[in-house]
């Protein structure tokens, strides 16, 4: 019961409407090992429903 609680309060605070999923960062990892992404070099990527925003 408690970690639903706290699912309801982190979704309180951020743009999302539900939770992550294993899927959302696989999506992210599957294209960072593309082709598409050889380009892509020395950056951090926040895969977290936009809770690292800032208003």
């Amino acid at each position: 019961m408690l970690h639903i609680q706290l699912q309801k309060m982190f979704l309180e605070h951020v743009p999302t409407t539900r939770l992550g999923r294993p899927s959302d960062l696989a999506a992210a990892v599957a294209f960072l090992l593309s082709d598409d992404a050889e380009w892509i070099n020395g950056q951090v990527w926040a895969i977290d429903g936009g809770a690292n925003m800032r208003a």
